[in-house]
């Protein structure tokens, strides 16, 4: 039973399950104060930011594609973190480095097996 549990497959799912969720706030908050964004950012890149952090984040919560989810999350992380943010101190942000981090570390992992498309295998 323990062996079920405390297995690479099992700290992959938790990692994307809570990546994730945790992302989908901030796409839906981009959605819901759409003008807002748009007055600082180009309006197309608010929509494929918050297209990103949405439907790629659903796509990452069930495993579906994970490694071509993470490819638009990772690059919104990097625009956020080092040119959007560019200027900011370190602590404004540190937590688009810690999400660009976890989703570096599932790329190179990938979603393991207990994926959507892995139960309907079955």
């Amino acid at each position: 039973m323990m062996n079920k549990i405390l297995n690479p497959d099992a700290g992959l799912l938790l990692l994307r399950a809570g990546i994730a969720l945790l992302m989908l706030p901030h796409g839906w908050q981009k959605i819901e104060h759409f003008s807002q964004y748009a007055e600082r950012l180009p309006a197309f890149a608010v929509v494929l930011s918050a297209f990103a952090e949405i439907g790629c984040s659903l796509a990452i919560l069930v495993g579906f594609k994970t490694r071509w989810a993470l490819i638009p999350l990772i690059i919104n992380m990097v625009v956020a973190a080092f040119l959007v943010k560019a200027s900011a101190p370190w602590q404004e942000k540190e937590l688009a480095v810690v999400y660009l981090v976890v989703y570096l570390t599932l790329f190179l992992a990938g979603a393991g097996k207990f994926t959507l498309p892995e139960l309907f295998k079955q």
